[in-house]
């Protein structure tokens, strides 16, 4: 589900509990508003209350990391791309056909998971034309196909002197550790926040938003009060939801360190 209608949703609910709570302080008689009642009432919802932050601080402490480690993985993709392709370029003419390939890799790799984020560029030896990018998302099959070639023209290399030997030997180093880390950042794309935490967190919150309401005065001050909170709480639901999805929604990591990357290998 989308993290702004589950925001939303979050919303709806707390303003709507403590709307509820307000209405039925109105319709209760006088010793369910006891002060008796009101203190265990209290005491049992600053349980609830304790148990909701922990649970919320969790889950942003969660996202939050997995969100700075897909980053620092994304810088070292592009760290990987850029040493490989300086060996290969070390390596000389015979690496062309290779760093055509890994150079065509990365733009795909760049397009996938940004779409519409490249500059028009110049068309590559043998292309027809010129223009730009494509914006429309492809699958990680062709993205894994487009490497595949890469590490085959990596191997197929013939080197004829001992820096050629070990020029290549670096780019199939270097080329197992991209193949390995691509996977990790497809695992860390897919990290998602439990639908269980979220219900029962939205409950909690509602709950708690309901007691707000029903020992509350009712007047404009506090409506607007607990319409601030629900859209405070549903603003952090929002962004606890969107930094779950990394390459996906409002907050997504930059594309800068594979941008550069690429710059890089046209120059």
């Amino acid at each position: 589900m989308d993290s702004l209608v589950i925001a939303g949703l979050v919303f709806v609910c707390l303003f709507g509990g403590a709307m509820g709570g307000m209405w039925a302080s109105r319709r209760l008689k006088e010793q369910h508003l006891s002060k008796e009642t009101q203190e265990a009432v209290k005491l049992g919802v600053g349980m609830v209350a304790a148990m909701a932050s922990l649970i919320l601080g969790l889950m942003t402490a969660s996202v939050k990391g997995n969100f700075d480690s897909t980053s620092r993985d994304v810088q070292q993709y592009a760290t990987y791309l850029i040493t490989l392709d300086v060996a290969l370029r070390h390596y000389g003419p015979d690496a062309d056909a290779a760093r055509a390939a890994l150079r065509a890799y990365t733009s795909h790799a760049l397009d996938e998971t940004w779409p519409g984020q490249l500059e028009p560029r110049p068309a590559e030896p043998g292309q027809v034309g010129a223009g730009p990018a494509t914006q429309v998302r492809v699958t990680s099959d062709v993205s894994e196909a487009r490497l595949s070639q890469v590490g085959r023209l990596i191997r197929a290399l013939d080197p004829k002197t001992p820096e050629q030997n070990d020029l290549r030997s670096e780019a199939v180093e270097r080329y197992k550790s991209l193949s390995a880390l691509r996977w990790v950042l497809i695992e860390e794309s897919a990290t998602q926040v439990p639908s269980i935490f979220t219900v029962v967190l939205i409950v909690w919150l509602t709950f708690i938003f309901m007691s707000f309401g029903l020992f509350s005065p009712i007047n404009a001050v506090s409506v607007s009060v607990f319409l601030l909170c629900a859209l405070s709480l549903g603003g952090a639901i929002f962004l606890i939801l969107e930094m779950s999805t990394p390459f996906e929604g409002i907050i997504i990591i930059p594309p800068d360190a594979m941008q550069k990357a690429l710059q890089h290998m046209v120059k």
